[in-house]
């Protein structure tokens, strides 16, 4: 499998999108020319203040946002947009990408070939000419243009590369960590994957080594607990963040942990069934279902007889299965995808009652894999 410069740093970037679990096209930000840092508009206090609850959609090829009741309110004009952060979302025109406010209006011009979300520091990662560096609200550099790569900060650093290796630096781009590994994934919960060498172990922020480099795969920490695979004799286990085991999955491999469970396939007469395992590595409902996607707040998208519905953690079916692509609850909402054998697919987004609150136009082909 080819890595990426942005799988390396770890997490995704800007999804067309979003929180669907259906392969659908993944889309990097990205700019190319010095942007001038006069003629930005004034970003209002009150989008400062608090995140706004909108809703990125697609519909066709374009991308634009809803609220909460389905309503509309940025147009999808934009070729890709990411989700609103700090005030303030991605969004290409043409071939450059800048950032727009909750009305649409780029405040931060498209004159950049890459460019990752605002964080709470106040800065995103943008990319000039073959160079990248951090911008402030009022497109500004922060941080000049000077590295091969960078990522925006997550828990107070910000994954960069120099000479092919990767390191992190923090808000000021003063260089904490050096770049000596091959792979890093973003900080989270206070640590993070590196890979030096072809070993991967657990570093903090101070870059001290808390696991060491002993495993071939070493997955992020969520919840507490990360899956490693360490060799072909000792296979995967879920490590706790002193490298303690905390089980050691037996004909499954969990996901990542969300709400106190992971998915899982397991074997299931000479067939694989999915299902979910607590972090005793107990299966919590019997192994019925095609595909099992993560919980959030409180329900989880799984699949039956080739559709998608909602359960919850006690095997409740919420949401009647009906979905050809199903997603995560974020806000209230989750992002589905629909089929009609006469009309074709469409995107929607459906609230917890399993109403559909907005729907796209149809398309008689589903542009990029299902599963």
């Amino acid at each position: 499998m080819r890595v990426t410069k942005w799988q390396k740093a770890g997490l995704a970037i800007i999804f067309s999108i979003p929180l669907l679990y259906t392969s659908g096209v993944s889309i990097v930000t990205s700019a190319a020319e010095q942007p001038a840092v006069t003629n930005t508009k004034p970003i209002p206090e009150a989008i400062e203040k608090q995140e706004l609850k909108l809703y990125s959609i697609q519909d066709q090829d374009k991308h634009g946002f809803i609220d909460e009741t389905g309503k509309v309110v940025i147009p999808p004009t934009f070729e890709v947009v990411g989700e609103f952060q700090n005030g303030l979302a991605v969004a290409k025109q043409g071939e450059k990408y800048g950032f727009i406010n909750n009305e649409g209006i780029f405040v931060i011009p498209p004159t950049y070939e890459e460019a990752d979300s605002f964080t709470e520091e106040g800065l995103a990662a943008v990319r000039v000419g073959e160079k990248f560096g951090f911008i402030n609200k009022q497109n500004e550099f922060i941080i000049p243009a000077t590295f091969e790569f960078a990522r925006s900060f997550q828990d107070g650093l910000a994954a960069f590369s120099r000479n092919g290796k990767y390191g992190f630096i923090d808000q000021t781009g003063k260089e904490v960590i050096p770049a000596e590994y091959e792979i890093v994934w973003g900080f989270q919960e206070g640590v993070t994957v590196a890979y030096k060498g072809d070993k991967a172990g657990y570093i903090d922020q101070t870059g001290k080594v808390i696991i060491p480099f002993q495993y071939m795969i070493a997955n992020p920490f969520h919840e507490g607990v990360a899956l490693v695979f360490e060799n072909e004799e000792h296979g995967y286990k879920m490590i706790d963040k002193k490298g303690n085991e905390v089980f050691k999955p037996e004909g499954f491999e969990p996901g990542n942990f969300s709400e106190g469970v992971a998915e899982v396939m397991v074997e299931v007469g000479g067939d694989f069934k999915a299902s979910y395992v607590n972090k005793n590595g107990s299966i919590m409902l019997p192994p019925t279902y095609e595909r099992t996607l993560p919980f959030s707040e409180g329900l989880a998208a799984v699949k039956i007889n080739g559709k998608y519905g909602f359960i919850n953690k006690k095997g409740t079916m919420m949401i009647k299965p009906q979905f050809q692509g199903g997603g995560v609850f974020h806000r209230g909402l989750a992002y589905v995808v629909l089929h009609d054998e006469a009309e074709g697919y469409a995107f929607a987004y459906v609230n917890k009652q399993g109403d559909i609150v907005w729907k796209s136009s149809p398309m008689k082909e589903f542009p990029g894999d299902l599963e």
